[in-house]
């Protein structure tokens, strides 16, 4: 089997590069497109954050959102340091998740089992993009976009209900009381320990590092598409759902323009956004490839994510539309 997938794999090498050769004002065109979906999307929403969360895990910042979050946690059987990726990830949207996540397992406040977990239900797609460049620029109807993160973020929770039982947490304890006393004592020693003009240097300089991970991918699905757009016949419709599948933003602004009913245009977004597409998946591989964790749940999680978003669009779209 590994002989005739190592065949595969060296068949598409080659002729990506006759490709490459055959199409060179393509793929600069592709390569060109990617880069400023980066520029004008994805650095500007998630760079910010980056640096911001880097320096609130190294200040402590941990203990506070443990306490404030920690009856949803127990209900949820996660670990309390958890609540820190859950709300960080909820304010600056996927691949963030994993890096959060990645910082934590890294500094033992996160078993193996435990990071897992919280990469499946907290793969959220930012509040920016959903309420402004999907809903005003390529839906063109803000109730539609409104209802989008709705049953975006509410799937999300539902995921996290599915996956309960998966790796329970041994450290959510029986103590639901907020001690937000005790947090703001803990994280005042840590920020005595701490300097913070070297901290917000390591934040910048990891915060670009994952960013140029980021542009590497968007970039590389980019050129895939390209690829598979030029050796296979497609009309508009398959188009926009391949580059959907493997490139979320390019996936959703092809399939604003097609002639559909807003409700098939909401239902195919919704479920485009919940899935993140192949090039979250591999952005997600590249920012945990030097740890040991398993993205297998991840994925598990984002076709059901797909699949509950979707069902909650139908039946709230019939409420509320």
């Amino acid at each position: 089997m590994k002989k005739y997938f190592s065949i595969f794999i060296s068949f598409v090498l080659i002729s990506s590069i006759f490709f490459l050769f055959k199409n060179t004002s393509l793929v600069l065109e592709s390569v060109i497109k990617g880069m400023e979906i980066w520029k004008k999307n994805i650095f500007p929403s998630l760079f910010p954050f980056f640096i911001i969360a880097h320096i609130m895990i190294e200040y402590g910042f941990i203990e506070l959102f443990k306490e404030l979050f920690k009856p949803l946690m127990r209900f949820f059987k996660v670990n309390p340091n958890a609540s820190f990726v859950l709300a960080m990830s909820i304010l600056s949207g996927s691949p963030s998740n994993a890096k959060y996540t990645k910082e934590l397992y890294q500094k033992g406040l996160l078993s193996k089992g435990e990071a897992e977990k919280v990469l499946t239900f907290t793969f959220f797609s930012s509040p920016l993009f959903i309420l402004g460049t999907l809903s005003l620029t390529y839906l063109q109807n803000r109730s539609l976009g409104l209802l989008l993160f709705v049953c975006h973020y509410l799937s999300n929770f539902l995921i996290a209900l599915l996956f309960r039982n998966y790796s329970p947490s041994s450290s959510t304890g029986q103590d639901t009381k907020i001690h937000l006393k005790k947090a703001i004592g803990q994280m005042w020693q840590t920020q005595k320990q701490k300097n913070i003009a070297v901290i917000i240097v390591k934040s910048i300089k990891e915060a670009l590092d994952v960013m140029l991970l980021i542009l590497g991918s968007v970039t590389f699905i980019f050129i895939v598409t390209a690829v598979v757009q030029d050796f296979l016949p497609t009309n508009e419709y398959i188009n926009a759902t391949i580059k959907g599948i493997l490139e979320m933003t390019q996936g959703l602004q092809a399939l604003s323009v097609l002639p559909l009913s807003s409700f098939h245009q909401g239902l195919l977004s919704v479920m485009i956004l919940s899935f993140g597409g192949i090039s979250i998946y591999i952005q997600i591989i590249s920012i945990l490839s030097d740890t040991d964790l398993n993205t297998t749940p991840f994925l598990i999680a984002r076709i059901l994510h797909a699949g509950l978003s979707g069902c909650l669009f139908v039946f709230l779209y019939e409420l509320t539309m």
